[in-house]
């Protein structure tokens, strides 16, 4: 049986304990944080910007609000780090709002390159598609998400070079490809 919660308190509790809430003044009711850490993304074109401004060897942490963001391209991470912390997605806590990535069936949301991290909580991920634009030239590979893992010649020998990816309570749904409907790597 699922325990009803009748307080906005008593929702920040239980996901502070859970690990999910970082910031005292995070608002639920249009997923405002005023933590500085956070880059505050309304957006697709500004999560975009956001990771594709973040300097090489960088990284960006990113507060997606408890909305549905749809994507028009796929993103691209090369030699970076990056975090991005969507709205909740337990339904336990019944109305707290979630933040769902959608790619339209038009493309994937993310491809991973080389030596970076991407690291993900609280998204549900749908409609990802690998046969999309095919704008990256790896097509039918991952339908949300593609980590790219090269080898590179490094003084005499070859070294894989890894990405990093991780996912914290992320549902897939909805997404196809070939190879790793929802993540290949």
């Amino acid at each position: 049986m699922l325990k009803e919660f009748k307080t906005i308190d008593e929702q920040i509790e239980i996901l502070k304990k859970r690990g999910l809430v970082f910031d005292d003044e995070l608002n639920y009711t249009d997923g405002t944080v005023t933590n500085t850490n956070e880059i505050i993304c309304n957006t697709f074109e500004e999560l975009k910007q956001a990771i594709d401004t973040t300097p090489l060897n960088g990284s960006v942490h990113i507060r997606l609000k408890g909305k549905t963001y749809n994507f028009t391209k796929e993103i691209f991470i090369e030699n970076k780090s990056v975090y991005i912390r969507g709205g909740n997605l337990d339904i336990n806590l019944g109305n707290m709002p979630f933040t769902v990535l959608n790619a339209n069936s038009n493309c994937r949301h993310f491809v991973v390159q080389n030596s970076s991290k991407l690291i993900v909580e609280n998204c549900k991920f749908v409609n990802g598609n690998a046969y999309g634009d095919g704008s990256s030239g790896t097509h039918r590979k991952g339908g949300s998400i593609y980590v790219m893992n090269k080898y590179v010649y490094v003084q005499d020998h070859y070294r894989l070079n890894r990405a990093n990816v991780q996912f914290k309570y992320c549902w897939f749904t909805k997404n196809k490809a070939k190879y790793g409907g929802a993540i290949f790597n």
